[in-house]
């Protein structure tokens, strides 16, 4: 029989190679009295993924992780990582904020561009010549650009340097904002805030993510969730993708989202 109580753990980017070094998981001293825990919609930190998990993670996580439930992944690979420790109830449910994109759902979503564009940037991962060179093609290409701040430090830190704000409607920081205009424009989203694209595809937009680390990457790789690398010479591709239909298709894991959910019936 399973436990009467689980404790469901969701964070994007909340495992580690080396659980010792990490700063997000407040616990007790005891281990044990954190047991049982199930994965919902998880994935792997980029500091240090290309490394071997350390023996005392693999500790770590057979001491928490439930092995009885079976643990909800975003991606193919952090399941692979858990598996190679010996964890095998592991299913890869792409990310959670993507389940209610159904085929009927994505057939809603316009493949033609639109007059005008959401945009974000990251202050975490700024890149001032790429960044800036994005923003260039979207005032070229459209005719309002707005940028949704999500970041404390996205215009000090990153904006300020290099554009001139008062030439784009800026809103946010704040999710309302960005669920107005969601819910009462027209809109094209590219930017590099991951889980703005997908909450404008769950509202209907055309999107494309200008993936800045692990995450979009992993999930694009798994279900064709539209993605964009920011390296050299990509604003030939961004061009592209701006002036030809596009038709979203994002193929998702149906049958093991609802094998996951289903144990808790």
């Amino acid at each position: 029989m399973y436990p009467e109580y689980v404790k469901l753990l969701c964070g994007t980017n909340i495992l580690y190679t080396h659980m010792a070094d990490q700063q997000q998981w407040a616990l007790a001293k005891r281990l044990g009295n954190n047991r049982n825990v199930v994965l919902f919609g998880v994935g792997m930190s980029d500091i240090g993924v290309d490394d071997a998990i350390d023996a005392y993670t693999k500790k770590f996580y057979k001491t928490l992780l439930s092995d009885e439930y079976l643990h909800s992944v975003r991606d193919e690979m952090t399941k692979k990582r858990l598996n190679s420790i010996g964890i095998e109830n592991v299913l890869n449910t792409a990310c959670p904020t993507m389940w209610s994109l159904t085929p009927s759902k994505q057939l809603e979503i316009s493949s033609k561009r639109s007059k005008n564009v959401v945009t974000s940037i990251t202050d975490y991962c700024f890149d001032a010549e790429r960044d800036r060179k994005m923003l260039e093609l979207l005032s070229l290409e459209y005719e309002k650009v707005t940028i949704w701040i999500q970041g404390s430090h996205d215009v000090d830190w990153c904006l300020d340097q290099i554009v001139d704000l008062t030439q784009f409607n800026v809103i946010g920081p704040n999710i309302e904002d960005l669920n107005r205009v969601i819910e009462t424009e027209e809109f094209d989203y590219v930017g590099t805030r991951l889980h703005a694209g997908i909450r404008c595809l769950n509202g209907g937009h055309r999107s494309l993510i200008i993936a800045i680390d692990n995450r979009a990457r992993q999930i694009g790789e798994d279900t064709g969730l539209p993605v964009l690398e920011r390296e050299d010479g990509y604003l030939h591709k961004l061009a592209d993708w701006v002036n030809h239909p596009v038709k979203t298709e994002i193929n998702l894991p149906w049958t093991s989202i609802d094998k996951w959910k289903k144990q808790f019936n």
